[in-house]
């Protein structure tokens, strides 16, 4: 059987304006405009959604369950959703790492091979392989036939890179469609479903 997973980042937060990474320890709320973005998602999302996954981290939730005011579908939180922790990176500007970090930032932000950021616990390829491995393992076991995600921009883009080969930043609200086939266990990117 073929699964529909429609992921999409979280709507902006005020951090997220400000330039500043969040990772999976930074729990801040979605903005004016974050609220917004998530009430465009109900228009964009046209599918029908039967289930959604969502992160823990409240940026997420909130996306989620604006998304679910128009769909009112089962919602559940898992934490192989959630976004990457940065180490050191963590709660800066992408200019200040550019500074502090040059090489970190370059291998991290400019390259597709995998790599570790000190006091971090995955590299981001884990990371990546993460976020695969949570959406199979929630497509393996729902019963339903187009599920939603919502997660984060880092490693939703890792994701894809691990998918495609191609590295691309997902802004807010972003929107990127798999399939998942139970009989291969395998994942892909698809235009569209």
């Amino acid at each position: 059987m073929i699964k529909k997973i429609i992921c999409f980042r979280h709507g902006l937060t005020d951090l997220n304006k400000e330039g500043i990474i969040q990772d999976a320890d930074a729990d801040f709320p979605l903005n004016k405009e974050g609220i917004e973005q998530a009430k465009e998602l109900q228009e964009v999302v046209k599918k029908d959604i039967e289930v959604i996954y969502t992160s823990p981290l409240i940026r997420a939730v909130q996306t989620a369950d604006i998304l679910n005011e128009k769909l009112n579908v089962p919602v559940f939180k898992d934490d192989g959703l959630k976004e990457i922790q940065y180490g050191i990176f963590a709660m800066k500007k992408m200019a200040e790492m550019e500074k502090e970090y040059p090489t970190h930032y370059q291998m991290w932000y400019k390259s597709t091979e995998d790599y570790i950021i000190p006091e971090m616990p995955e590299t981001k390829y884990k990371a990546g392989e993460r976020l695969i491995n949570t959406i199979k393992k929630i497509a393996k076991n729902d019963e339903n036939a187009i599920i939603g995600i919502s997660s984060h921009g880092r490693i939703l883009a890792i994701a894809r890179l691990l998918l495609t080969g191609i590295y691309k930043d997902l802004e807010n609200c972003e929107i990127i469609y798999l399939e998942y086939n139970s009989k291969t266990d395998e994942l892909k990117l698809v235009e569209a479903i």
